[in-house]
């Protein structure tokens, strides 16, 4: 008897972005957020992750901590899933990508000022804040 068992079936999966607080360019990732994109069903899977195809393909240097991986490229990486079957051994490669996001730089905004130009003296001013934001923000 000959038995041809597929591959798993694999779906490219969302981007895992996580912000930067420190902005070093350093982020900790949990890969297996992946799992549930690409796989349907993961029930009966296993998961292995690589920073490179080659390495994938050739099975060398997994991650060894997926739930605690730190980035070693930024902002962007790719990284590569494989996916195996564990009744058949078949398995399949899928990238994923992981994002080290940037947190905005905040820069305190100058005193704004204004005159009380109405004729009540009442203290109100109009303020034109759309016009400060590139200062805020750099």
């Amino acid at each position: 008897d000959l038995i041809v068992n597929e591959i798993p079936t694999l779906t490219e999966a969302e981007i895992n972005a996580v912000c930067d607080i420190d902005n070093d360019g350093l982020v900790e990732f949990f890969l297996p957020f992946a799992e549930d994109f690409i796989i349907e069903d993961a029930t009966g899977f296993s998961f292995t992750y690589f920073e490179s195809l080659t390495d994938a393909q050739n099975n060398e240097n997994a991650i060894e901590d997926p739930e605690n991986y730190t980035n070693i490229e930024t902002p962007l990486q790719t990284l590569f899933v494989v996916v195996t079957n564990d009744e058949t051994g078949c398995l399949n490669i899928q990238p994923i990508t992981i994002e080290a996001l940037q947190i905005p730089q905040i820069i305190e905004p100058d005193l704004l000022e204004e005159c009380d130009t109405s004729e009540e003296n009442n203290g109100f001013a109009e303020f034109d804040l759309e016009a400060e934001i590139e200062g805020i923000t750099g």
